[in-house]
């Protein structure tokens, strides 16, 4: 199905004029852009304005804000930040 689509759009967009095609794809990127904003903000939000008041409260706090993962709830299999108790020593690379 999607390959006999993509075949009828490009056959579409080689017999329509240049600015209705320009025209068009302008408005389904804009289409992809609100939906995946929408999802991201749906899905993420909660999560992202939780990282944000613990960044606050560091700020807050006087500290140098730190992401730790065990400060937001909801964090479910986040594999580059450990809790801040753990001694892991990260190497930075040159």
């Amino acid at each position: 199905m999607y390959r006999i689509t993509v075949v009828e759009m490009v056959i579409f967009g080689s017999l329509a004029s240049l600015d209705f095609v320009w025209g068009l794809a302008d408005l389904l990127m804009a289409l992809m852009a609100i939906i995946n904003l929408i999802a991201i903000a749906l899905l993420l939000g909660k999560i992202a304005f939780a990282a944000l008041a613990d960044y606050q409260k560091q700020k807050k706090s006087g500290k140098n804000p730190v992401f730790h993962v065990n400060n937001i709830k909801g964090l479910k299999n986040v594999e580059c930040w450990g809790d801040p108790s753990d001694n892991v020593d990260v190497k930075k690379e040159a």
